[in-house]
């Protein structure tokens, strides 16, 4: 499964996952482990996070009309 496959798949639970935030940040060239990143990923304010991911994945999001969200695809 592929990196965009998997945020797809994660943005779809809508919830975070930390492998998947952990491979984003090893492919992106983080040299923590994956203790450090965790405690690390503690203190990050992940506000936006879906946004950015969205943007770099060329993932298209469905929401409803009250605004809710209701599924990614890729585009």
């Amino acid at each position: 499964m592929t990196l965009k496959q998997s945020y797809i798949q994660m943005r779809n639970t809508q919830k975070l996952d930390a492998n998947f935030l952990y491979l984003y940040y090893k492919d992106k060239g983080g040299t923590f482990s994956k203790g450090q990143f965790t405690h690390a990923a503690n203190i990050y304010d992940f506000n936006g996070l879906y946004d950015k991911l969205d943007s770099e994945f060329s993932v298209n999001i469905v929401f409803n009309k009250e605004g809710d969200f209701l599924k990614a695809f890729e585009q």
